[in-house]
């Protein structure tokens, strides 16, 4: 989200509060009306947040520790920096040669942006928890 935000204007902000559990959701589909674990906890969480952190995790351990790595990581991207890493967190991930094409750029430029975003780490980050 934070990518797709930063890709239009490197000055969007949001704040991301990330939690696991029960959720509600009324019929209406009214997610202002919503409540359960999920919201409660993400709510806190979010309530708890120093000002300048964008991204947490309610959870502890490599949760909670990816997603401040995630907050460092995303902090500077440029716009360009961000167009490319976007389509890189996808589930099903393009080739660099893919997202050139896709942005019209060359893939040299794709790789350097991402290198420059610090995709490497963060990529590696989430392979590991998803290995765990």
């Amino acid at each position: 989200f934070r990518a797709a935000l930063r890709q239009v204007d490197k000055t969007l902000q949001t704040r991301i509060a990330i939690a696991e559990g029960g959720v509600d959701i009324p019929p209406s589909g009214d997610l202002n009306a919503a409540s359960g674990t999920a919201f409660t906890l993400s709510g806190q969480t979010l309530d708890a947040m120093e000002k300048h952190v964008t991204i947490a995790d309610a959870r502890d351990g490599a949760l909670a520790a990816t997603a401040e790595l995630a907050h460092h990581i995303s902090d500077d991207w440029t716009p360009a920096q961000a167009r490319a890493v976007l389509p890189m967190l996808a589930p099903e991930r393009p080739t660099q040669d893919e997202v050139a094409s896709a942005l019209s750029i060359t893939r040299q430029a794709v790789r350097q942006a991402l290198l420059a975003a610090g995709f490497p780490s963060l990529s590696a980050a989430l392979h590991h928890l998803e290995a765990a």
